[in-house]
């Protein structure tokens, strides 16, 4: 169910740690890095900041494109719930 044309935290949240997992597992981020940014409460601008420049830009734009296909997947696609 799509809330003020958002899916479901649950569904951002898997989109989320999948992005993690791939990005780090190609990116060979730094396990405390990993670790952060699996931990549903962690301040995610304290985890980057363990990445390189280059893997934080790698995550930022795959976190934007999964997101976004979590949202579009769902019938939010930037619009209101009926």
């Amino acid at each position: 169910m799509v809330r003020n044309g958002q899916p479901p935290p649950d569904k951002l949240a898997a989109a989320f740690r999948e992005v993690v997992v791939e990005r780090c597992t190609q990116d060979v981020c730094p396990a405390k890095a990993t670790d952060c940014m699996i931990v549903a409460n962690a301040d995610l601008d304290a985890c980057t900041a363990l990445l390189t420049p280059q893997q934080q830009q790698s995550f930022q734009a795959d976190a934007q494109k999964k997101l976004a296909a979590a949202a579009v997947e769902d019938g939010g696609a930037g619009g209101t719930a009926p």
